[in-house]
Order: C-alpha cells, then sequence, then structure tokens
C-alpha cells in the first residue's frame, strides 16, 4: 500500500485455518472472490438480526440499558461453542496471575447463562449447551469442577484432601444445571428435548439425595462457589433446594407421584434445615457457612443472595430482608464508583484497604433483582432500575463487563469480559421488564 504523507488507507488480512492445504485454499479463494467487505457486511447484518428478535419489548427500557442488554447478548453468544459448551471468559490477560485462562466450562456459569438466553428467547444455544452436559456428566451425577470445550475434565486447582467423603467438585455446579433445565422446560414445554437429555434430570437427582447429610438434613461439604473453602455454604444449600424442587415438578409432569412426593419431602427438609442451620437468630440474617469442624462462618457474603434468587425463601421474607440488608450495608463500596464486593475483606485482586473488597459486577446485581423481586409498586422498581443502570455504566466502551471493577476509577478488574456477568444482566433486565409489566396490569 502506497499512502502520501497525512493520508489515510485500509488494509484487510485474513487467517484461513483448515483440516489439510485444501481447505485452506479452498477458504482463502472464497475471501478474495465474495470480498472482505462483503463478508463482513454479511456477519454484521446476521448477527443484528439475531440479536434485534421481537422476543422482548425493551422499549420502556432508557437506551444505554439496552444497548447493554443486546451487547451481552451477542459477547455471551460468542463464547458459546458449536458443540453447546459456554466458556467462562476468552480473556488472555489473567494468565499473569494463575498461569492459566477462563477458558473453561465451568457449568455453573454456563447454567445462568443458559438461563438467561431463556429467558431473551434465545433457546437454542441453551439446548446445545444442555446437550454438552447430557455428555460430560459423570457418571455418579455430579459435574467436574470444570471441562474444555470438547467436553474433556478440565485442570482444577480443588485439593482432593478434604473432609471425609468429600467430593473435589462445587456441587451447585450440579444443581444448578438441573434446575436451568426446569426453567427451560418451564418456558418451551419440550418434552421431548427434555427426553433427550435423561442424564439432566435421572443422574443429577439421584446424586444430589445422595449427597444430603442424613444427620443434618443438608448438603454434605463441598467447595464454594468462590472456589476458596470447604464446608457446606448457604449459597450451595439454596441451589442444591432448587434443583430438588425442579425435580420434583419434573416427576409430576411425568406422572410418577411417589418420586414426585419423595422429592419435594426433601427439598422441605432442606429447606427446614437451612432455617436451622445456616440462619442466624441472632444477627437475623443467613450466614455464609457452616464447616466441617462445626464452626460457623458469620462473614456477611453476597452470595447469601441465593435464598431468593433460587426460590427458598420469597424476597420479602424478613430473614431475607435483614439478609440483603445487611449484605447492602456491609459491602456497597462507599466512592463515586460505588457497587457491590463478594464479601468482608475479599482479599482476591484487593486494590485497597480503604474498602472491603472491589465491586463486582454479579453481587451488584443480585441486589438489583432482589429490589426488582420484593417490589410492590413501580416506585420501588426504581432502585433495581438504578443499579442496573451502574452495570451498564461501568462497562467499557465496546459493551464489555468485567468481573470486577476498581472502587475508585472505575476500570476493569480480573478478566474482561466474563460471561457470568452479562448473563446477570440479562437476568435482571428480563426480572425488571417482567415485575414492571406485572404491577402495571395492577395500576
Amino acid at each position: 500500500m502506497d499512502l502520501l504523507a497525512e493520508s489515510i488507507g485500509t488494509l484487510y488480512y485474513w487467517i484461513a485455518c483448515g483440516r489439510n492445504l485444501k481447505q485452506v485454499v479452498e477458504l482463502d479463494s472464497m475471501v478474495k472472490m465474495i470480498g472482505v467487505e462483503q463478508l463482513l457486511l454479511e456477519s454484521e447484518n446476521y448477527w443484528s438480526a439475531w440479536v434485534n428478535k421481537k422476543e422482548i419489548n425493551l422499549s420502556i427500557l432508557p437506551k444505554e440499558i439496552i444497548r447493554a442488554y443486546k451487547n451481552s447478548l451477542l459477547i455471551m453468544r460468542s463464547h458459546a461453542d458449536s458443540r453447546g459448551g459456554i466458556i467462562a471468559s476468552c480473556d488472555s490477560d489473567i494468565m499473569q496471575f494463575n498461569r492459566d485462562t477462563y477458558s473453561y466450562i465451568w457449568t455453573r456459569d454456563g447454567a445462568i447463562a443458559a438461563m438467561a438466553f431463556d429467558m431473551a428467547g434465545f433457546r437454542d444455544t441453551s439446548m446445545r449447551f444442555f446437550r454438552f452436559c447430557n455428555l460430560a456428566i459423570a457418571d455418579e451425577g455430579f459435574f467436574h469442577h470444570k471441562y474444555s470445550p470438547d467436553g474433556s475434565v478440565g485442570s482444577s486447582w480443588l485439593p482432593l484432601a478434604g473432609s471425609k467423603g468429600m467430593l473435589p467438585i462445587e456441587e451447585d455446579e450440579t444443581a444448578l444445571v438441573l434446575y436451568a433445565l426446569w426453567r427451560h422446560f418451564q418456558k418451551y414445554r419440550d418434552i421431548e428435548f427434555i427426553e433427550s437429555v435423561p442424564k439432566l434430570v435421572l443422574k443429577t437427582t439421584e446424586f444430589l439425595l445422595d449427597y444430603l447429610d442424613p444427620d443434618t438434613g443438608l448438603p454434605k461439604p463441598c467447595f464454594d462457589l468462590w472456589e476458596e473453602r470447604s464446608g457446606v455454604f448457604t449459597w450451595t444449600a439454596s441451589t442444591v433446594y432448587a434443583a430438588l424442587n425442579a425435580a420434583a415438578k419434573f416427576w409430576k409432569v411425568i406422572y410418577n407421584r411417589e418420586r414426585f412426593e419423595a422429592l419435594n419431602i426433601a427439598a422441605a427438609g432442606l429447606r427446614e434445615a437451612m432455617l436451622k442451620r445456616l440462619y442466624d437468630p441472632e444477627s437475623q440474617r443467613f450466614i455464609k457457612a457452616v464447616y466441617p469442624d462445626g464452626s460457623r462462618d458469620l462473614t456477611v457474603d453476597s452470595s447469601a443472595s441465593a435464598v431468593f434468587l433460587y426460590g427458598g425463601f420469597d424476597a420479602s421474607d424478613r430473614s431475607v430482608v435483614e439478609t440483603m440488608n445487611s449484605i447492602r450495608d456491609k459491602l456497597w463500596i462507599r466512592t463515586r464508583v460505588g457497587g457491590l464486593a463478594r464479601y468482608e475483606n475479599d482479599e482476591y485482586q484487593r486494590v485497597s484497604r480503604e474498602v472491603t473488597g472491589n465491586p463486582w459486577f454479579i453481587c451488584t446485581l443480585w441486589l438489583a433483582r432482589w429490589h426488582i423481586a420484593q417490589a410492590k409498586s413501580s416506585d420501588e422498581l426504581v432502585k433495581g432500575l438504578e443499579l442496573i443502570s451502574w452495570a451498564s455504566k461501568h462497562a467499557l466502551p465496546s459493551g464489555v463487563m468485567a468481573e470486577q471493577v476498581h472502587p475508585f476509577t472505575g476500570e476493569p478488574v480480573s478478566v474482561s469480559p466474563l460471561v457470568w456477568s452479562h448473563a446477570e444482566f440479562v437476568i435482571a433486565v428480563c426480572e425488571y421488564l417482567e415485575k414492571y409489566r406485572e404491577l402495571s396490569s395492577m395500576a
């Protein structure tokens, strides 16, 4: 390319990949014949048509939230493999911290993304994810720590050593897949598809039942969602409750009354055990965890939001209200940036001792979802919308939402994008719109 001084030109390049030289030559020839600009235009038009489905009316939302919503769906879709796996992040910068990437499928993150896709009306992507899970699930009925996109078990930093009988897993990764599958069926009623992924109902149900501790009524110890400690966590117990409840509903659909009643009893027993062992009457809130040595972790942790997120308790219950008030009061970052930290004195990539931790998108959006869930009027919905707006404002200009943001500058911290952040954003927007319609119909 010859350029005059201070002039501008455009140069295109492409990489042709194939299984053999013939494929590469054919692909390269196709690009030359059609032209790069035409291929870019076709791609842009395709994804514009994909994201602008009329499944949900977004017109009542501010423009910046609509843009962030569509960007989130596109970014999530770009992380979804053709064989179903949804990787957590394609950002390689994290290599400098732990010598590995986030380019794996955590079935927790994938299940939450699948719920977001389903709520937004993109069922094909979630169906591929469930098929991936049906193939990847262990014979014992649980999911390993994480997977590569080809379905093989990924590298893990969860130690094998733990309390007696404890598996090196995060049980919520199993529970949330079953719960997400029920949410999918609840919306689309595609019983033939459910029949095509039988392990996700049969094997997971058996495992979750077997992994309940008969002495406490709670799940047996496992690793927490933050992958830092082993014990019995409010988050995990809440997701297992949701999964058992979902399993009961599946069995009701296929008219197995005996199984339906047994699973209902198991779910009710777990809920009762949560009130007995994971609720602290003195502080009037759900605690973070009970550890194998019997000690109770009273750290205020945003993951306790799971008690209402997954249907165990109503968002307006006093126990939930006090829990969420504690989370808001203890974890809100009181700087111009704002946002909610994971838990008290979170050391992971902590940038300052002046705050209790860095603001996380997912935690802030859980608080938004609580305000939405308990809203009784349009005025009360505003708090939820403000927190959704916080997330959109702290995305990069490209629309990318990181795992965390810097508490003083708002710059991204850790991986960017994080699919989980985008999935929670989509879910929060969908729940806001649903509650808005519900309250408007009552006015």
